[in-house]
């Protein structure tokens, strides 16, 4: 997130430029941050649960029991950890002179 961010500084510089607050701009980019973590558990949960089964038949003749509310908590926490690891350049950016950053200082 934080090179995302960074490769992006001058959209953001042209986003508040525009007028978009630093609220918004700070908004956007968490939001793109949390997808990510949401796409990123949803299948690290898949492939997680798919080797999981897979090693049980082979190593054990049987299946691994499912269970929804460890697979939704691993989801989420995957959520939280990309918005708060997406926080800090964020607001740097954010609170980054529009002037400066479209002159590329």
């Amino acid at each position: 997130m934080a090179t995302s961010v960074l490769e992006r500084t001058r959209e953001i510089g042209l986003m508040k430029a525009l007028g978009a607050s630093r609220a918004r701009v700070g908004c956007l980019f968490l939001a793109e941050a949390g997808l990510i973590g949401l796409a990123g558990g949803l299948l690290g949960g898949a492939a997680g649960l798919l080797l999981a089964q897979i090693i049980a038949r082979t190593a054990f003749g049987g299946i691994v029991p499912f269970s929804t509310l460890p697979t939704v908590a691993s989801i989420g926490v995957g959520v939280c950890v990309a918005s708060l690891a997406g926080l800090i350049p964020v607001r740097r950016a954010a609170s980054a002179q529009p002037s400066l950053v479209l002159r590329g200082e």
